[in-house]
């Protein structure tokens, strides 16, 4: 689950940074099958500070071109992020009022910066995204990122965030693939 919380890019990162990586439990059923990797540390480090430096240089340049519905929801989706990220399984409850005050809080401040009914694409976007990475079945996770990128999609059109359409596109595509690699992985293994 935590490899999720950041929109997957702790699993990104380690995917990169990979040294060796193993599939253990290959004499056994599919469903017990999982992946081991052991990753460069430092290499890892500096591709999660890159990554946040980029989620920095994402804020600024929504308040640049004034689109304040994606800055105040970007800041609210990396503190969700954070957040969210030590949530396990014995600490749902703890974390139940997180999941609302996340909601409230996406639909309080879209309607504040509200500008346009563009805004309201915006304010949808980060609402499903509070949904699906509450979620824990990777499959529901995978499915709502689509609709939830087209949303962002058309709000960065609307507000002419020519590298927020490349990065919801980008985040599409592997979206589209990783759908593909778990179909693609599950008729091969049964």
């Amino acid at each position: 689950f935590e490899i999720d919380a950041l929109g997957g890019e702790m699993g990104y990162a380690a995917d990169i940074a990979t040294l060796q990586s193993r599939t253990l439990n290959l004499g056994k059923g599919a469903a017990v099958h999982s992946k081991r990797v052991q990753a460069d540390r430092a290499e890892y480090k500096k591709i999660m500070t890159f990554q946040v430096l980029a989620s920095v240089c994402s804020l600024l340049h929504y308040g640049l071109i004034f689109a304040w519905t994606g800055l105040v929801l970007n800041v609210i989706g990396l503190l969700r992020s954070v957040l969210f990220r030590n949530r396990t399984e014995k600490s749902d409850k703890a974390y139940t009022p997180m999941f609302w005050i996340f909601l409230l809080l996406n639909i309080g401040s879209g309607a504040v910066t509200y500008v346009n009914i563009y805004s309201i694409f915006a304010i949808l976007s980060s609402t499903l995204k509070v949904v699906y990475l509450w979620n824990k079945n990777p499959k529901v996770i995978r499915l709502l990122s689509i609709p939830t990128s087209a949303l962002w999609i058309i709000y960065c059109i609307s507000c002419g965030s020519v590298p927020g359409i490349i990065s919801e596109l980008i985040i599409v595509a592997s979206v589209i693939i990783s759908i593909y690699k778990y179909h693609k992985r599950r008729n091969l293994y049964g």
